[in-house]
């Protein structure tokens, strides 16, 4: 009989931990996906993926990595994989956020279907791995009324039906865009992609105001803001970004590095509005720092860049490699201010050429150095102390040997 008992007593305890074991597979961390905006994606462009992390467990978890992959009926492709970089101490809860990409083949694929995205997610519990598996779906987002193009002589407008019902000038604001267009090529040189025509086109709802390409992707959300600044007689800030993204077109490679890539979009995007927004003109475009007045091109330029420059020039504890794009914006300004913009039209001239003889870009920093000696040889005088005082690592020795190696100065001869 007390055999009987101490079998039954192991049996019990045996059971008990077996249920234990189950009930913490089932809730010692609660994971859960939300792929955002919730009406779906653009096939083909961006959205959001949230994930939702609780640590239910008496110990401290890391989410070590989270991979997945699209699924549409039985096809599997675009795999991908995140680190959120999360560490979750007990009862924390936590999310990480992934932009991610819809592949333009998702709407052929799917049909009537709606795509998901299958993975899991691995967790770190002491020495122990934790594999968590997930499933979401993401619809392919459709625009609630068709599109209606309108074309210029280099822009072509691709509106919802109704955004063009909250137009009252359509021939005007396609001329500003053309025009737009035409000062980025007087300053650069280049038109994008051959000459296309470039296209702006309305888009659902994804991460970002818009991104560059042809066609140039923006966002449902701000575009009837957008359109009224144009019907107002107002440059739209973040268009001319778009814009000037792409016209950079070829001779990117040779330049675009760091806080210079986008840097460089704001400087064409600034002469285009020093060109097109003049005190006599009635193009003008709006303040930035109260959002009301009317301003020129110089002097939104003055007000915005300008600033933002000096904040980083004044902290004599910040590095270079912590300038941001607005901060270079205003150090190259500073030269334009004094040597007015052919330097800028010198230095997309110097890579065009660059380009046209083959020459091979340059590898990480380099770019960075040879864009400041480019802009040295450009001004043709002496702008290493200006950089040495925005304490950039560039130096005599720098200049005269990326001079030399590209050589720059039978490029400068050219062009003058």
């Amino acid at each position: 009989m007390k055999k009987y008992l101490f079998f039954v007593q192991i049996v019990i305890w045996m059971l008990m931990l077996m249920l234990g074991s189950c009930s913490n597979s089932r809730h010692d961390i609660d994971f859960k996906v939300v792929a955002l905006p919730e009406e779906g994606w653009m096939n083909g462009g961006y959205g959001t993926l949230v994930f939702h992390l609780k640590n239910n467990t008496d110990k401290e978890i890391k989410a070590s990595s989270v991979v997945g992959s699209w699924h549409v009926g039985n096809k599997k492709y675009n795999h991908w994989d995140h680190n959120p970089g999360l560490t979750l101490s007990v009862g924390e809860e936590k999310k990480s956020t992934l932009i991610a990409w819809m592949p333009p083949q998702t709407e052929q694929f799917a049909g009537a279907t709606t795509p998901r995205i299958e993975g899991k997610a691995v967790f770190l519990i002491d020495n122990d791995v934790k594999t968590i598996p997930f499933s979401v779906e993401v619809p392919i987002a459709k625009m609630s009324s068709p599109l209606i193009g309108k074309r210029g002589k280099y822009v072509e407008l691709l509106l919802q039906e109704k955004t063009w019902e909250l137009v009252n000038h359509r021939e005007k604001m396609i001329d500003y865009l053309d025009e737009v267009y035409l000062k980025m090529y007087e300053l650069t040189g280049v038109m994008p992609y051959n000459g296309d025509i470039l296209t702006l086109k309305e888009s659902p709802e994804n991460p970002y105001f818009g991104y560059a390409g042809n066609p140039i992707i923006l966002n449902k959300l701000f575009v009837p803001t957008s359109v009224a600044r144009f019907d107002n007689d107002e440059i739209d800030f973040g268009w001319l970004n778009m814009i000037g993204l792409v016209f950079e077109s070829h001779i990117g490679k040779y330049f675009n590095y760091g806080f210079f890539t986008a840097c460089q979009a704001n400087i064409r995007l600034s002469y285009a509005i020093e060109q097109l927004c003049r005190p006599n003109t009635k193009l003008k475009i709006k303040s930035w720092v109260d959002g009301k007045s009317l301003l020129s091109g110089k002097e939104f330029v003055e007000e915005y860049f300008l600033p933002k420059g000096k904040v980083y020039y004044d902290d004599k504890f910040r590095t270079w490699e912590s300038m941001t794009a607005d901060e270079c914006h205003a150090l190259l300004y500073t030269i334009i201010q004094e040597d007015g913009w052919d330097v800028m039209k010198k230095f997309y001239k110097v890579y065009a050429l660059m380009y046209e003889e083959g020459v091979d870009p340059p590898k990480g920093i380099e770019r960075l150095f040879l864009a400041f000696t480019v802009l040295d040889v450009c001004c043709e005088r002496d702008l290493v102390p200006l950089y040495n005082s925005w304490r950039l690592p560039i130096n005599y020795q720098t200049i005269s040997q990326l001079t030399e190696e590209y050589q720059l100065e039978n490029y400068i001869n050219r062009i003058n």
